[in-house]
């Protein structure tokens, strides 16, 4: 498989993808509760953490967002987990609901 689509349906990315999820989903759980948003980001990440299947359904919600990072689009397979908890750390407001046009 190649380009966005292999991407999308790797399971090797996916697994790292959801790794990435449950990490950006435990640092919403310690962030300040005077962070924007932090009610709905706190929800979204109590829910990831406390299902044992979280991490793994999310990250196939997250998969075709995560793989239009330019970054990852060139790296691939061989994409940073610098890189990759970047690109699904841009995307938790999204994930957890958050309208960030009233923001």
């Amino acid at each position: 498989m190649e380009g966005n689509y292999g991407l999308a349906h790797s399971g090797t990315m996916k697994a790292r993808v959801a790794s990435a999820i449950a990490k950006a989903a435990e640092d919403v759980r310690n962030e300040s509760d005077s962070t924007t948003h932090h009610a709905e980001r706190f929800t979204w990440a109590t829910g990831i953490l406390t299902s044992p299947t979280g991490p793994d359904i999310e990250a196939d919600r997250a998969m075709w967002l995560v793989v239009q990072n330019a970054t990852v689009q060139a790296s691939g397979e061989e994409t940073t987990d610098n890189d990759l908890q970047f690109t699904v750390n841009g995307l938790v407001n999204f994930l957890a609901g958050v309208d960030e046009t009233t923001a």
